[in-house]
């Protein structure tokens, strides 16, 4: 395990983009991180197996279905719009472990439905929680995976065809057990049984942003997240706090010590002859002060 010394923000976020991740996580946090996606296409794939049986059962009109729809896919587009907001306040993997959770709320909620305005209230639920994971999924994804790594982010088109053909064979099992009309009620319970797993998933395996670490000054976290991805032990020079960029120091004799990054994990320094502050071999170049 290697040790480097991080001195700002801006140093995080050049590392994680030259670092390659080390280890077996790259697959599971491509599989987690999507997996509010995969939900979807599964949730998506069951209800229109199911919309037949749903429009005799509850007796709804051509309009209704329709509106089933699109109530829903209006609720996706406005979580969407605050999604980035929310991420930046609460983090990435609590927020889109809350948007499972509302999910699987909605889930219930719509395979107990007894009428049209409940399995409204239950599909715009749905759309909603899609909306919010779409956006801070891959933004996860992104803060995490290193330029090496980026296009790996196409995944998700496979993981949506995987997740609808692997839900069109459950509603055929459902089909077989000769459940009636009910069938499309047991499918959004598989779906609500899919969206647990995925929530569990997330909560026990997926490590908070690094990015976001290091902006809210995380330096616990953020150093258990790095670890457990890219294998690489962080000290960090400022105790307390990570500043956005290096810092550079005016001491008393007038002369300025700094601290410039110049790569992933590394940095010069340049001092003062009278710099105490630094534990490097001080330099002869100097800075004149700004008084």
């Amino acid at each position: 395990m290697r040790s480097l010394k991080i001195n700002s923000v801006r140093e995080i976020n050049d590392l994680i983009d030259l670092e390659d991740i080390k280890t077996h996580r790259r697959k599971l946090l491509l599989v987690l991180g999507l997996g509010g996606i995969a939900f979807e296409a599964f949730y998506l794939a069951v209800l229109s197996a199911g919309t037949s049986p749903m429009t005799e059962q509850l007796g709804l009109s051509a309009n209704e279905v329709g509106l089933v729809s699109s109530y829903g896919y209006v609720a996706t587009l406005i979580a969407a719009l605050t999604c980035g907001f929310l991420a930046d306040r609460l983090g990435r993997v609590k927020l889109m472990v809350l948007a499972k959770i509302v999910a699987v709320v909605a889930l219930i909620i719509m395979a107990t439905a007894p009428n049209f305005w409940i399995l409204v209230l239950g599909r715009c639920l749905a759309g909603a929680a899609y909306g919010i994971d779409l956006g801070v999924a891959m933004a996860y994804l992104a803060e995490f995976l290193p330029k090496l790594r980026r296009h790996l982010l196409n995944f998700w088109q496979a993981q949506w065809y995987i997740s609808s053909s692997f839900a069109l064979l459950v509603v055929l099992g459902l089909y077989n057990l000769d459940v009636g009309l009910d069938i499309w009620r047991w499918s959004l319970a598989a779906a609500a049984v899919f969206a647990v797993i995925v929530t569990v998933g997330q909560m026990l395996f997926m490590p908070e942003s690094p990015r976001w670490l290091a902006e809210k000054n995380d330096l616990v976290r953020l150093k258990k997240s790095l670890n457990k991805v890219y294998e690489i032990e962080r000290s960090f020079r400022h105790r307390g706090f990570l500043p956005s960029t290096p810092i550079a120091r005016i001491q008393p004799s007038g002369r300025i010590c700094s601290t410039r990054p110049t790569g992933a994990g590394h940095s010069s320094r340049t001092a003062s002859p009278q710099c105490r502050l630094c534990s490097t071999t001080p330099s002869p170049t100097t800075y004149p002060s700004s008084r």
